[in-house]
């Protein structure tokens, strides 16, 4: 079947299941009360709604109790005639429905005929009177007017109440996935929020967003940060949805070019600071695109308005984004293995002295070496393959620092196409009967990283986008409505990998012949930037959904009830280091050309560089990976009912039942557990090598456990409790017409069913045996990697208990537990006039989030409590002792005469380590203070000011997995303060505002100017995440004072225990020092962004707009976090920057 024919049948499927089967809510409510002038009901009034754009009518009466709902309406504008025997016409005009509001529209008729019509004007209403749910809907003024750098829609959703911005402002372009999801709602974590366009799912695998619309196709962003409403569910976040333009009676439409240059933008913050200064890096921008929206029209066959309308948006961006970046290369003495001119820097720790691996002599427990003289390695000694490989690497273009470091820059660029189209039909079957169709499609093609200019560095993403919805709503009669919809989305994610054949660079040909797709062999850990990319795949991901909703009224209740299905669908082929991987630090404490010992602390700079150049690799390893095809299925069912107690006070009551079914791999290939209980089939060769060589200090034990996988018996690979209920409890009480009390609490669960399968034995890598003999002698070399060509290949499930014998391992929980969050909140709303102040409080507790857990650890009673290096302890650990796997585990680094004692002394020996997936033992507590001041545009003025005081503590790792539970710290997302501040101002001056000048030139030239701005303030950024290090100041880390703006010295450097041989080793200590504490945290957010706009009109039915946007129009820097790294001389220095340099926009946008 080709791809045309698959398309149209996709299709088919859509237009005949839509009207038969079972997404969130994209439509609006509009509800009310109909009374005469003294405040009795009437029952039975005919109630219209007519939308003005498409014509469409929605009808119904209003019931006994004089209330009436018209639900599933499209969002837009309409007007509102209500009509009854014996009272005039009323007609509401300019009412406003925006996605999922329920917009109260009262009426008061007054006696008298029919034929007469009473006129008023509906505003749009500030105050919430009817549901608990808290959020903020951004309208087309603000979409059109806002400077938006990318003009990504969902960008607009870090200006609603409620809503914290975690992300890297630089990333928040349509095709950037992860920047503009990157947002915290309602005391979820980011990217756990359910992102939605018209209502469907918009998500890729990883929570963040698959399609980005064009910013001139959106109507409206609505932010939800608590749902009292039980249809929203499958998140423990908030939601955000785009709702998408539609054709119209009117063809109207827009072309627009938005243009970006470096000629216009400043120069980057540490290109201007550093001796000498830097280029400006060239950038070029392009964002070009355009909209048409029109009655679809056959001439003497079909007219198509008020029936059935098209509209269609295509949207091009080309770019290339300034990425600046210092990095450290080896001289051109250094290539030829001349360190000698890093010896004035040596003091009496040996930091840059590089030691003779082949002086080595057994010392004890230790190997013991001498230094190369002079600090240059013979030529005769220098390895081919090494040597080529470090070749690669281009000479210093700069002087850098005075220990050789960051003496490379490369002002870079990330390289992007991109293209995107959308369309849209609506089709007014009937009055009764509306049905739309949505197609959109785009194309990312990315290059980034390339430094060196050669296959060395670089990389590039490819990422397709691809989705069509069906919605169909049936009114059956004024109390029922029926709304089915049914969604496709698909979001790939490629990374292909560069093209090298490994015996041109000296290698053997058995590593070509091994890979599964073309790519450069990866080297890592030389302190110098790292060759290759491990990343590469190629991963597409669908996500189909069928919802269905049924809404009712009766008396003075609005119900709904309905159902949501979805499949996820992933087939995830991860290449890994298809020709090999090999890095060149210390591996556990141990290298080949550190000193004086083989386990002594490593050297800043050299030593590393000096492994490659002798072809002596600390380790490698080559994978042949398999694809995995899996999948998730979930359903909910939900009830909902917004029952009007008396007028003034609405309850909202809602129970949601969800579950997610367990992920099954289409073939079986996948890991379902760990039998801890089961022999291992290599206990008894061991026991009775260990019996013939014991070792001192050391139980062995009786060797079980063993991965156990999916069968056709069991295709589950973990299963999920059935148990998912979440209620939703909410109250709208309006004591005074101008004020609204609001609160609620609520259930939400959280996805847990898109999870990747542990493919291990299907994935095989092996293991570089670079010693066996604790680095006193190489078992291989670059040369020849692993010897023979012995590569192993994926045995699949074929081993059982024994696959992956002397690797590291991983395995799912049995029972994944789904986490939830527990939420409330409580909100007051008062109106003055056109502004609205709004307070609100929101908490919210998440437990069962799952965390990764190594169950293969040395018992405490092993190791030393504190940060301080015990050498004692780690030469007892590290000790080379006598290896009882010694022959029974080939490719794997167990296999030697020898191995570390520490290795003996686990659970599970005859593993390196064992971690166990979504253990349910997380949790998270959030306390947010709202406060919002909202005024809507009235004498050219519209303004909105969000602020946010919050604190979030989480448990979501193990500080040291010997621990209870996971360590209790400040979040990752916890920003403690955050202000957004957005406003329009339509200057005074010209046509159809407040002065008028009667020259028309004049009057032309000063005629449709507006000013628009976006201040955010969040002047704490992320926590600061430390590695295993040594604090030695005064208190504790929270007491350590950071300066986020010190780029030279953002902390006292002297708190800490700086000397590489005092270094605390990870694994033979119990960790105290905390990961991340409040008050040590990365710069925050202090940014203006400003739009400058003239509309001029050109005919009656065309205008032009120029504007220019200034992006960080202030020049103010945001600067990522401080080097954390005490042995390098660059810590507690900033050397990047966050944000961009202010970056000008110029742009024409035509509107019709």
């Amino acid at each position: 079947m080709n791809k045309a024919q698959r398309i149209l049948g996709v299709l088919v499927l859509y237009l005949v299941a839509a009207e038969f089967l079972q997404g969130q809510i994209s439509r609006g409510t509009v509800e009310g009360r109909v009374t005469d002038p003294v405040g009795a009901v009437i029952p039975q009034a005919n109630v219209e709604a007519r939308e003005n754009a498409t014509g469409a009518i929605y009808t119904t009466k209003s019931n006994a109790e004089g209330l009436f709902t018209l639900p599933s309406l499209a969002p837009g504008t309409y007007t509102i005639t209500v009509t009854a025997s014996g009272f005039k016409s009323t007609i509401q005009t300019n009412a406003v429905v925006a996605a999922n509001e329920h917009l109260s529209a009262d009426v008061v008729m007054t006696v008298g005929e029919t034929s007469e019509t009473i006129s008023v004007q509906a505003d749009s209403p500030l105050l919430e009177t009817t549901v608990a749910s808290t959020g903020q809907v951004l309208n087309r003024e603000d979409i059109e007017n806002m400077p938006v750098n990318g003009r990504t829609p969902l960008i607009l959703g870090q200006l609603a109440y409620g809503a914290i911005s975690t992300g890297n402002p630089q990333f928040n372009h349509p095709y950037d996935n992860s920047g503009p999801s990157s947002v915290a709602l309602g005391g979820g974590a980011s990217k756990k929020n359910e992102l939605l366009m018209d209502g469907t799912p918009d998500g890729g695998a990883d929570g963040t967003i698959a399609f980005s619309p064009p910013m001139d196709a959106v109507e409206e962003v609505k932010v939800e940060t608590f749902q009292a409403d039980a249809a929203y569910g499958h998140t423990s976040g908030g939601t955000v949805n785009q709702v998408t333009k539609s054709g119209t009676n009117q063809i109207h439409g827009t072309a627009y070019e938005f243009l970006q240059n470096s000629y216009l933008n400043d120069t980057p913050w540490f290109s201007k600071h550093t001796t000498p200064q830097q280029p400006k890096p060239v950038t070029h921008f392009n964002q070009f695109g355009g909209t048409i929206g029109l009655p679809i029209v056959i001439p003497h066959l079909y007219d198509g308005h008020n029936k059935l309308f098209l509209f269609f948006a295509f949207e091009g961006i080309t770019q290339n984004q300034p990425n600046p970046t210092y990095v450290t290369v080896p001289t051109a003495a250094e290539k030829n293995g001349d360190f000698s001119a890093l010896l004035p820097l040596t003091t009496p720790k040996n930091e840059y002295r590089i030691f003779d691996p082949a002086s080595g002599k057994v010392s004890g427990s230790q190997v013991s070496r001498t230094v190369f003289a002079n600090n240059v390695i013979p030529a005769s000694r220098l390895n081919p393959v090494g040597v080529k490989l470090v070749n690669l690497f281009p000479a210093p273009n700069i002087p850098g620092n005075a220990d050789g470091t960051n003496n490379y820059y490369f002002a870079g660029d990330n390289r992007d196409r991109f293209d995107s189209e959308m369309s849209r039909i609506d089709y007014m079957i009937s009055q009764k009967n509306k049905i739309w169709y949505g197609f959109r499609h785009n194309d990312r093609y990315h290059t980034s990283g390339n430094a060196f200019n050669n296959v060395a560095t670089g990389s590039t993403l490819i990422q397709p986008n691809w989705g069509s919805t069906v919605d169909d709503v049936h009114t059956f009669n004024s109390k029922t409505v029926w709304e089915n919809r049914v969604n496709w989305t698909r979001n790939i994610e490629s990374r292909p990998l560069a093209s090298v054949d490994p015996a041109s660079l000296g290698f053997p040909q058995y590593l070509a012949n091994a890979a599964t797709v073309p790519a450069i062999p990866v080297t890592a850990g030389t302190k110098f930037t790292d060759f290759g990319y491990s990343k590469g795949d190629y991963i597409p991901f669908d996500s189909f959904q069928v919802f269905s909703l049924m809404n009712r009224t009766f008396g003075k209740h609005t119900t709904d009830f309905g159902g949501d299905w979805r499949i996820y669908k992933v087939s995830s082929f991860r290449y890994g280091n298809p020709k090999g991987s090999f890095n060149f630090g210390l591996q556990g404490g141990q290298g080949w050309t550190n000193g004086p010992f083989n386990n002594s602390a490593a050297g800043v700079l050299g030593q590393e560089l000096a492994s490659m150049l002798l072809g002596l690799p600390t380790a490698g390893s080559i994978d042949v990976n398999d694809r995995q095809v899996s999948q998730a299925k979930y359903y909910a069912i939900f009830f909902q009912d917004n029952w009007k107690l008396i007028p003034n006070l609405t309850l909202n009551l809602g129970l949601r039942y969800e579950r997610d079914l367990a992920t099954t791999e289409k073939h079986n290939e996948a890991v379902r557990g760990f039998d801890t209980g089961a022999t291992s089939p290599i206990n008894a060769a061991a026991q009775a090598n260990f019996a013939a060589s014991p070792v001192s200090g050391v139980t062995f034990p009786k060797l079980v456990g063993g991965l156990v996988y999916a069968d056709d018996n069991r295709r589950n690979f973990y299963t999920t409790p059935s148990t998912g209920f979440s209620p939703r409890l909410g109250f709208a009480y309006t004591p005074m017409k101008d004020m609204s009390v609001r609160g609620g609490f609520g259930i939400f669960f959280d996805s847990v069913g898109r999870v990747d399968p542990i493919a291990t034995g299907f994935n095989q890598t092996t293991q570089m045996l670079v010693t066996s003999n604790g680095y006193l002698s190489p078992s291989a070399t670059l040369s020849d990697p692993f010897p023979g060509g012995s590569i192993l290949q994926p045995p699949g499930s074929s081993l059982g208990l024994a696959s992956n014998l002397g690797q590291t391992i991983s395995f799912p929980r049995s029972q994944v537990l789904p986490s939830y969050n527990e939420r409330w909140n409580l909100d007051v709303q008062k109106q003055f006039g056109s502004t609205l102040i709004e307070f609100g409080y929101v908490g919210s507790h998440a437990v069962h989030l799952g965390v990764s857990r190594n169950i293969d650890f040395i018992p405490a009673s092993y190791l030393n409590v504190g940060q301080a290096r015990d050498s004692n302890v780690i030469s007892f650990l590290q000790a080379n002792v006598s290896n009882p796997f010694r022959g029974l585990l080939p490719g794997t680094t167990l296999n030697g005469n020898t191995v570390q004692r520490q290795q003996l002394l686990l659970p599970y020996p005859h593993f390196t380590g064992v971690t166990q997936a979504s253990e349910p033992a997380g949790s998270a507590i959030f306390h947010e203070f709202e406060a919002r001041v909202e005024k809507r545009l009235s004498h050219g003025v519209r303004y909105l000011v969000n602020y946010s005081w919050s604190k979030r503590l989480e448990r979501v790792s193990y500080l040291n997995p010997q621990d209870i539970m996971p360590e209790k710290r400040i979040s990752s997302d916890d920003r403690p303060q955050h202000l957004v501040v957005s406003t329009t101002w339509e200057l005074p001056f010209g046509e159809k505002r407040a002065y008028r000048v009667p020259v028309p030139v004049v009057n032309y030239a000063i005629s449709g100017w507006n000013v628009s701005g976006i201040y955010t303030y969040q002047p704490q950024g992320a926590p600061l995440t430390w590695s295993d290090i040594i604090y030695s100041g005064t208190g504790g880390l929270n007491d350590l004072k950071v300066s986020p703006h010190n780029v030279n010295a953002a902390f006292d450097v002297n708190q800490f225990n700086r000397t590489s041989s005092a270094q605390p080793v990870t694994g033979t200590h119990i960790r105290t020092l905390p990961t991340q504490v409040a008050h040590a945290r990365q710069d925050g957010i202090n940014a203006f962004d400003m739009s400058l706009i003239k509309s001029n009109r050109i005919t009656e039915r065309l205008s032009a707009q120029l504007r220019a946007d200034a992006f960080n129009a202030l020049n103010h820097p945001n600067f990522s976090g401080p080097n954390l790294t005490p042995t390098s001389s660059a810590f507690g220095t900033i050397t990047s920057q966050a944000n961009l340099p202010r970056t000008i926009q110029v742009a024409l946008r035509l509107v019709f």
